[in-house]
């Protein structure tokens, strides 16, 4: 026995040294915007760490590094104190990561030269001062600069030159007193002339063509998506043709040519051109152009998880406050504090940001005012919600929890007599307010900066933009713009986003149009609400509000794959936001039981909201949670348009204080758990798609994230379905731990009724 208990001690010593020997050392060289500690979250190996993670410490070289003992692999997110973050990595070694790439030994220090942007402007006439480069949107992330920019430096022939200590920008040549380019885009060296980019320095009077893209590069979709080229020749340059990958030469006619259309990122296509003068002296040029990917790319918009809040129907945490009246289902006691006391729980649904419905004063004690969207002080609280300090206490609150916060903002109407602002503006019009008036845009570009410099708020959701013309709209985000960049100029931590996000409640077309604008700049809204394929998610799932229209019900799994393809359409800077419902839309749950099918009773309708919830989770761009969603809420007895008065437009205004069950807590720890999945995988939030399969019940979509890849599989059917994907590997379900083996170079999956799947 005490040979035996010697062998045991000896056992346990042997096995705590090697424990000791283990060790996995890790460095991080975090980018220039990331301020505060940074934080290394562990997941996969001998250690398991609660998000943000374990903190590094900083090295006098700027490198932050972390030995973890007992480890000698893991998964691995370096993080800016869980607000921004890298992608999932691996590590079985010590290893250096800096600006996306692992090194196994310590990289030598970046030099200026290895990340330059230098660009060059040559103005119509010679101005009496130097003009001025605005610069914004770099990466890597890296400086950016308050109007009207830097003074650039002249050089010969009346050219001008900055250089940029970073791979690509979206710049404006000004000269500081009104007169400058459109937005332009570049990720290498160019001359600007005569509204042209131009590779290398053009002469006035000598032959040359050249070839650049006229649109930066492909929106979400690259695989779908071309790249359009523009030619620009000299003014003698006669017969001038161009040929793709040495194919047949043709005319060029003057028109933008169209290249790559079904290229894939990282594809290269090569354009040849030559042209001729009078004089027949010939020039001949060759360009390759590649298929980069999106400048979405690891946008921070389209990693946002919105929780939306009716801030006059939500909750009574002042008795004092309240309107006491409004449309729908609430007591309309609703206040400002009420949200307070709120944001413990909404931060731990892991959603990153809140919307506030108007919270500005509306001057009258009647429903339409208690909406907050016909304002009369933009720059005032609506004592009925509450204070100054009380909005104040909300956004810092929100703030410290990690959480933006968005303002609604109403810009196309008013609820009439508005007060002047601080500098004594005054919009014209009243249910449609008149933007051609110039001091209409001024006020509203003072609104829209004022609350982000007073309270630091980090954008907008604009109701009804449709209503204000996409020209005005381009203003009104640089303003927003200019206002969040002075912000992370000072180094402060929020008020630095400048998200803005459209109501336009139409097909993709009018989106694009009326949100967006066109593929041409100037550049509209950054962000509008996904209503297509959110009408298409209920007809699937549940039902649209009218029930009786053709399609309403029943619709097959396919038509989201549609639906999303029609995101080709958008600009590149387009971010379409996903939604199941909102204020104005009628609770997913009031449609599942308008669709016929059974109520909370039932297993089914819990069922059909985290199929919902899984698509949304899925979704590249922004997605928005409407308060109470989480539980399941809906109204009860409430089918048809005007039972117990309510109409669809209101009825999903009730009450945030409602009684929990156990169903409604398990669907709430689901929604928690797919946006916690959501935050950690760039390729849900960030990636291209590819549909794999799609019919009746069964949709299958691939999204890749750079080296990440997931599969995404939603049944919508009332059976089990199951699919073969092809994969050389072993697929874990990111959400239950299930591994699914490898056989023969693939992987059959079985896909549970009304349900979404996560594979990687």
């Amino acid at each position: 026995m005490r040979n035996l208990l010697i062998l045991f001690v000896l056992f346990v010593l042997t096995a705590c040294c090697f424990a000791q020997e283990k060790e996995l050392r890790l460095h991080f060289y975090p980018p220039d915007s990331w301020e505060g500690p940074v934080r290394v979250h562990l997941w996969g190996g001998a250690i398991q760490t609660e998000w943000p993670g374990m903190a590094m410490e900083r090295g006098s070289d700027g490198w932050w590094s972390l030995p973890v003992k007992g480890v000698s692999a893991s998964h691995l997110i370096f993080n800016n104190d869980g607000r921004q973050q890298t992608a999932d990595l691996e590590r079985d070694r010590e290893g250096w990561y800096r600006l996306g790439q692992w090194f196994d030994q310590k990289p030598a220090p970046q030099t200026e030269s290895a990340q330059k942007l230098r660009l060059y402007y040559r103005p119509e006439t010679q101005p009496d001062s130097p003009p001025n480069i605005y610069f914004w949107e770099v990466w890597p992330e890296g400086p950016s600069t308050s109007w009207p920019g830097e003074p650039m430096r002249r050089e010969e022939d009346g050219w001008y030159v900055f250089e940029l200590p970073v791979e690509r920008a979206n710049v404006i040549f000004n000269d500081g007193k009104g007169h400058q380019t459109a937005n332009l885009f570049r990720n290498q060296t160019g001359f600007f002339q005569e509204n042209h980019w131009f590779t290398t320095r053009p002469a006035r009077d000598e032959l040359f063509v050249d070839a650049s893209p006229s649109i930066a590069w492909p929106n979400a979709y690259p695989f779908e998506t071309s790249i359009k080229i523009q030619i620009q020749a000299a003014r003698s340059a006669k017969q001038v043709s161009y040929r793709l990958d040495q194919g047949p030469w043709k005319q060029w006619e003057g028109q933008p040519l169209t290249l790559g259309e079904k290229l894939l990122p990282g594809q290269k296509i090569r354009l040849d051109l030559k042209a001729e003068n009078d004089h027949k002296e010939s020039f001949n040029a060759s360009f390759l152009f590649e298929k980069a990917v999106s400048e979405r790319h690891r946008h921070p918009f389209d990693q946002l998880r919105i929780y939306q809040v009716m801030v006059e129907a939500f909750r009574d945490g002042d008795p004092g406050r309240g309107f006491g009246t409004g449309y729908g289902p609430s007591p309309h006691l609703g206040d400002l504090k009420g949200v307070l006391q709120a944001l413990d729980e909404i931060a731990a649904l892991n959603v990153n940001a809140i919307w506030l419905t108007p919270v500005f004063e509306s001057g009258s004690e009647t429903p339409l005012a208690a909406t907050g969207y016909f304002p009369t002080d933009y720059f005032a609280v609506d004592p009925h919600f509450g204070s100054f300090e009380d909005l104040k206490a909300v956004v810092d609150g929100a703030h410290a929890r990690g959480l933006y916060v968005f303002f609604d903002g109403v810009f196309g109407h008013n609820g009439g007599n508005v007060k002047p602002s601080p500098k004594g503006r005054r919009p014209k019009g009243r249910e449609l307010v008149d933007y051609t008036d110039p001091e209409t845009l001024e006020f509203y570009k003072e609104v829209a900066a004022y609350w982000i410099d007073v309270l630091g708020i980090d954008g907008w959701r604009v109701d009804q933009a449709y209503q204000v013309p996409v020209e005005a709209w381009a203003h009104i985000r640089e303003a927003v713009e200019q206002a969040s960049a002075a912000r992370q100029k000072r180094g402060e931590s929020f008020g630095t986003l400048g998200f803005m996000v459209g109501e336009v409640w139409k097909g993709a077309d009018e989106i694009r149009r009326d949100c967006f604008g066109g593929f041409e700049l100037p550049r509209a809204l950054p962000g509008c609400f996904d209503f297509p394929v959110r009408y298409r998610l209920v007809q699937t799932l549940a039902v649209q509000e009218h029930a009786e229209a053709p399609g309403a019900k029943g619709q097959p799994a396919s038509l989201l794959a549609e639906a999303l393809d029609a995101h080709r359409v958008y600009p590149p800077h387009a971010h379409p936001a996903l939604m199941l419902d909102n204020h104005d839309l009628v609770r997913f749950g009031d449609l599942i039981e308008r669709a016929g099918y059974l109520g909370p009773e039932d297993e089914t309708y819990w069922a059909r909201h985290r199929a919902a919830f899984s698509f949304l989770a899925a979704y590249t761009g922004p997605i928005s949670i409407y308060y109470g969603d989480e539980y399941g809420a809906q109204v009860p007895d409430f089918i048809n348009e005007g039972d117990k008065g309510w109409m669809d437009d209101h009825v999903s205004r009730d009450s945030g204080e409602r009684k929990k069950t156990a169903k409604s807590e398990a669907l709430r720890k689901y929604l928690a758990d797919l946006m916690k999945l959501r935050s950690q995988k760039p390729a849900l939030w960030s990636g291209s798609r590819k549909t794999l399969f799609a019919d009746d019940s069964l949709l299958v979509e691939e999204k890749n994230e750079g080296s990440e890849r997931i599969y995404y599989l939603l049944n919508t059917g009332l059976t089990e379905r199951s699919y073969q994907i092809t994969c050389k590997a072993a697929l874990k379900d990111l959400m239950t731990g299930k591994v699914w083996p490898e056989q023969g170079g693939s992987v059959k999956v079985g896909i549970p009724a009304l349900s979404g799947v996560f594979l990687e």
